[in-house]
């Protein structure tokens, strides 16, 4: 199976695009992604069409500054019924590394709550004034202290 036929049909009719946006969709345009996306999602490769539209709707918004062409082609992608189970497949994520470890904890028998880091604790301030806060670099002793901004007065650094 080669590239999905909706992207060449996208490509193709894509133009110029308003108010500054480098690409759009004339009316024309609009049509014919309508009529052919209802035709390539009735078929085999229904899926793989779907999933083409959904890159170039991502495409479009993200990388080619195109909001208004990629908010067409989304009402498109949610207008067309025979889309539906392929875009609620697609909302669906496959298992990740989070889920594998949880069912391995699970496995032993162990929580396999997962909990945020854990942030620094404040502590009593020191007669140093290390900020409040213990770090694992803080060793202790001043804080190196910066001399302050520098100013340029008559070509020489003060």
């Amino acid at each position: 199976m080669g590239p999905p036929a909706f992207e060449a049909l996208i490509s193709s009719q894509l133009v110029v695009g308003e108010g500054g946006e480098p690409y759009g969709f004339s009316p024309a345009g609009v049509e014919a992604l309508e009529q052919g996306f209802a035709e390539l999602t009735a078929g085999p490769h229904a899926r793989a069409e779907v999933e083409a539209a959904v890159r170039w709707v991502v495409a479009l918004q993200a990388r080619l500054d195109s909001p208004s062409a990629a908010a067409r082609l989304r009402d498109l992608v949610h207008g067309e019924p025979n889309a539906a189970p392929h875009l609620a497949a697609l909302a669906v994520h496959a298992p990740g590394a989070i889920d594998g470890y949880r069912a391995f904890l699970e496995a032993e028998g162990r929580n396999s709550a997962v909990a945020a880091p854990s942030v620094p604790q404040r502590s009593e301030r020191t007669e140093e004034g290390d900020g409040g806060f213990t770090s694992p670099l803080y060793t202790g002793g001043k804080k190196p202290t910066s001399p302050g901004p520098r100013r340029l007065r008559r070509g020489k650094l003060d």
